[in-house]
């Protein structure tokens, strides 16, 4: 993966980040859209984290 996509995939992580805070400003943390948003989320950090590594070791 190169620099551009590990940028490209950094910035959708913050991105659902400021969307988690401004729903949990509104729900409660057993709201389903909440937890939605937190499951991909986490995806999408264990996915970057896992190709940031990769291409650290290429």
């Amino acid at each position: 993966m190169n620099n551009l996509q590990l940028k490209t995939l950094n910035l959708k992580i913050y991105y659902l980040k400021q969307y988690l805070y401004a729903l949990i400003d509104k729900h409660d943390l057993s709201n389903a859209e909440v937890i939605q948003c937190s499951k991909e989320l986490d995806k999408l950090i264990v996915e970057y984290e896992n190709k940031k590594y990769k291409s650290l070791y290429k």
